[in-house]
């Protein structure tokens, strides 16, 4: 084995001048080139090159590395710019600051974009002048057709992250979209789409262990087209709004418990709709009201009527609609049948008291009973009033007069 000083390396070294005596080096500013030697690098410095015509544009930029044949080819005065592979930032005039381009062609065609990151092959080839993009994996923010770019490629863009092979913008000049998986393709400005088409489950790593948001960082609208199965689920200050409610499965058709601190609205356009024998309970006091129009087929039972006990003259209210009015007095006293009650309107009218009941109409309101009597008949005597129409009230029972 030969050897030799160290001293008559170093005189070999610096009196080179061929391609073997490292003629195609270029050491200068503070700047290495290997393999190529730029035109005008007067002001270039702190400059890495490293393969046939990389940085061969190089005149102002600094602190600039290109590693691979044609690597930021293109280049003038851009600094801290990155690009290792074949044809990465090779294209155009490139005045671009602190890109990272990792793979064959990637940033291929960036020229004043700024802060950008490329990682795989072909990764962003079309952007130009988007700044803050984010792209790892294959051909990601290219929109692949059948390997080239198509046309909803990346190209002006900002501030927009695609991680997987292949995964795609949804347009040439979206910002602030966030693509993740193979295959998967965005939803416009500001959105984030997790996974392709072909994705059929979204778990969390572990079971009733991770919250969607909490209560002081909120997620908006929910829309789900299909089943929700949920357990134990409580629903705060907000409303359910044209779905079906079930419990284990469609088939059972029914939901345990709905408890709330006040009161319960349901509406619809149709109405509430009860199947397959369900009832509705109140198992406690407080009423169940129900503003409309109530139908049905079968039986009303358990049923207490609401019960008024007026103790002076009384005129009676729409909310008298289906009470018993308990007239208790041992004097006489009069109870008026006013304008506006609504067609339907009916009442039980009692004396409870030895008092005698006169009923009388408010003006525009007519009274009918078959025996021409308007009173009742004694205490305990019961009356039926009952509106049947156009302000016309029939009265029936134990009348006198």
């Amino acid at each position: 084995m030969k050897q030799a000083l160290v001293s008559d390396i170093a005189t070999y070294v610096q009196s080179a001048t061929s391609l073997d005596d490292l003629t195609d080096v270029l050491v200068e500013n503070n700047s290495t080139f290997i393999g190529n030697e730029p035109s005008s690098t007067s002001t270039a410095s702190n400059n890495v090159a490293l393969g046939a015509i990389a940085l061969t544009s190089i005149t102002t930029g600094d602190d600039n590395t290109g590693v691979g044949y044609n690597a930021l080819t293109g280049l003038t005065e851009g600094s801290k710019n990155v690009a290792v592979g074949k044809d990465a930032m090779s294209s155009g005039t490139v005045t671009g600051d602190g890109n990272m381009a990792v793979g064959y062609n990637a940033l291929k065609s960036v020229t004043s974009g700024n802060g950008n990151v490329a990682i795989g092959r072909q990764v962003f080839s079309s952007l130009t002048s988007g700044g803050k993009n984010v792209g790892i994996g294959r051909m990601a923010g290219i929109d692949n057709d059948a390997g080239s770019a198509g046309s909803n490629a990346l190209t002006t863009g900002d501030n927009n992250t695609y991680i997987g092979a292949e995964a795609d913008p949804s347009g040439a000049s979206v910002s602030n979209e966030t693509v993740i998986g193979y295959g998967a393709t965005g939803k416009g400005s500001n959105t984030v789409t997790i996974g392709n088409g072909s994705v059929t489950l979204f778990s969390p790593s572990d079971d009733n262990e991770v919250d969607l948001g909490s209560s002081s960082v909120e997620f908006k609208n929910l829309y789900i087209d299909g089943t929700a199965n949920l357990d134990v689920v409580d629903i705060d200050g907000g409303a359910i709004d044209g779905a079906a409610i079930g419990a284990n499965s469609a088939s059972t058709g029914a939901f345990t418990t709905v408890t709330t601190s006040t009161s319960v609205d349901i509406t619809g356009s149709t109405g509430l709709i009860l199947e397959n024998d369900e009832t509705i309970t109140n198992s406690t006091d407080g009423t169940v009201s129900i503003g409309g129009n109530l139908s049905g087929t079968g039986t009303i039972s358990g049923f207490d009527a609401a019960l008024n006990t007026p103790t002076a003259n009384y005129t009676l209210v729409a909310s008298d609609n289906g009470k018993v009015i308990a007239m208790n007095s041992g004097s006489a006293l009069t109870l008026t049948i006013p304008l506006s009650l609504g067609d339907g309107f009916n009442c039980l009218v009692v004396q409870k008291g030895a008092g005698q009941v006169t009923i009388v109409a408010a003006t525009d309101v007519t009274i009918s009973n078959r025996s021409s009597e308007t009173k009742t008949a004694g205490r305990y005597a019961i009356v039926t009033v009952v509106n049947i129409g156009s302000e016309a009230y029939i009265l029936a029972g134990d009348t006198g007069s």
